[in-house]
């Protein structure tokens, strides 16, 4: 009787043994199948497929191409005028095809001929025309206002400028104002005058 509830106890022993081992090997299983399915899931997420690229015909590889470059003009260069020894600027203009020396006075309010230049260039305002006033360093004087077709500076050239002639024959120097300085680009630095043309000219 005791021999056989030994034989019974060991019967039991061993099969909780077996079961808790054939428990672990499950376990161990199942952890594995689940690593290699997160493992599989990550490969999947960091692979991409590659993109397929479109088929081009030969009309549609022609109108991909770059397009040529096209070479413009070349702009007006910009004029670069330098102070005398009294602080003004000098220039040689054409106006209206004839060549003109210039005081360039960003001072003045229009560009101012002699009655000299005036004649030469065709122009001679009857006495009745001098209505405008313009005050000078010897005072107040009389002007007539005329239109030139065209003033060019080097290559900047503008069109309808408007000019004022002295009434005074004493007055003799020729100034290019603001009537031609304000169709263009102008700027101080150091000493020196620079023009450049607007977009327009």
């Amino acid at each position: 009787m005791r021999l056989n509830i030994i034989l019974i106890a060991l019967i039991v022993a061993v099969g909780v043994y077996v079961a808790r081992v054939a428990d672990k090997a499950a376990q161990s299983q199942n952890q594995q199948a689940n690593a290699t399915v997160t493992a599989e899931r990550s490969t999947v997420r960091t692979i991409a497929a590659p993109e397929s690229q479109p088929a081009t015909s030969g009309s549609e590889s022609a109108n991909n191409k770059l397009p040529e470059v096209v070479r413009m003009a070349p702009s007006a260069r910009s004029i670069t005028l330098r102070q005398d020894n009294t602080g003004h600027y000098h220039a040689q203009a054409r106006v209206d095809g004839m060549k003109i020396d210039f005081i360039v006075d960003t001072g003045a309010t229009a560009v101012m001929l002699s009655t000299v230049t005036a004649g030469k260039l065709g122009i001679r305002p009857a006495r009745s025309e001098y209505t405008a006033k313009v005050m000078t360093a010897n005072g107040e004087i009389k002007a007539a206002i005329v239109r030139l077709d065209k003033i060019e500076l080097d290559d900047i050239a503008v069109r309808d400028v408007r000019a004022l002639v002295y009434g005074d024959d004493k007055m003799q120097i020729d100034l290019l104002g603001m009537t031609f300085l304000s169709q263009v680009r102008w700027t101080h630095d150091r000493g020196r005058l620079i023009i450049e043309p607007l977009s327009n000219n």
